[in-house]
């Protein structure tokens, strides 16, 4: 009996295969989870714009109280890919008279400038690296989960806060939501 010879396309097709299953599993996607995730996505945003209050976070100033539960609001908007939310969330945002942060209030401009997901998604990472002396500063009550997504930015990386431990990833929403770590904690001073 003579041995079947494996064809290089054969191998070359196995290791795409079993290296594109790696890249999908390395966040812990799971084929049964995407089903569920348009529901997920439609259910996070009514329950974050009011989840701060609910929590225990507090911060030493209103304004800051008011602005990141509006954050959340935003944030719940991004794991569910909507972009016209954010922009309209964005300008609700405008109108908090936020003190001593101008990257912050910059970044929020932009967010109500643009309707476009992708450049939003970016400045989105742009305000969050403004708001960490706030969140370092000021927060008086509660605890805050700064979380990571390694593959954010073509690998780069970014982060986000939330007021929970899981893990709903803003910068790829439904396709890969659950993708990412809790990196930092920040707690009350």
């Amino acid at each position: 009996m003579k041995p079947k010879i494996v064809k290089f396309r054969e191998m070359h097709s196995l290791w795409v295969v079993l290296a594109a299953s790696a890249f999908l599993m390395s966040c812990g996607e799971q084929k049964k989870e995407a089903t569920a995730v348009s529901e997920e996505s439609q259910s996070v945003e009514p329950v974050a714009s009011s989840h701060a209050k609910t929590t225990g976070i507090a911060f030493d100033r209103e304004d800051l109280d008011v602005f990141f539960t509006q954050y959340l609001a935003l944030q719940a908007s991004f794991v569910a890919s909507e972009a016209g939310r954010v922009q309209e969330i964005a300008r609700e945002m405008e109108g908090i008279a936020l003190q001593g942060s101008p990257e912050v209030s910059k970044s929020i401009a932009a967010l109500a400038e643009s309707d476009h997901l992708g450049q939003q998604r970016a400045i989105f990472f742009q305000l969050n690296k403004a708001m960490v002396p706030l969140l370092e500063s000021h927060l008086s009550s509660g605890e805050i989960y700064q979380q990571v997504c390694p593959m954010a930015f073509e690998n780069t990386g970014a982060f986000w806060f939330s007021n929970s431990e899981e893990i709903l990833n803003p910068y790829f929403g439904d396709a890969m939501l659950h993708c990412g770590k809790v990196g930092k904690t920040f707690g009350a001073l």
